[in-house]
């Protein structure tokens, strides 16, 4: 296998992370948030690595934004905070 079908196949995981997150937050069946920014977190770690790789600038920029957005995220629903307590449905 080369390196540039390993970093496709990465991309697509991510891509797939992502929307299943998605989905499932959509139709409830995740019932933590965390386990939604997880997956975001995931997706967004494969598209920023893989399109590092692959050279394309406009998709990393976004999987880094996704990364950035659900580390953020996260560290408030870890942080014992009145408005973050509870994020289950």
């Amino acid at each position: 296998m080369t390196s540039q079908l390993t970093f496709q196949i990465i991309q697509w995981l991510g891509i797939v992370a992502i929307f299943l997150s998605y989905i499932f937050i959509s139709i409830t069946r995740v019932r933590s948030k965390k386990i939604f920014h997880a997956l975001n977190l995931l997706g967004g770690l494969c598209l920023a690595i893989s399109s590092f790789a692959l050279n394309l600038p406009v998709l990393m920029i976004i999987g880094i934004a996704w990364v950035v957005i659900s580390i953020v995220t996260m560290t408030k629903l870890f942080k014992p905070n009145k408005e973050y307590k509870d994020w289950t449905y």
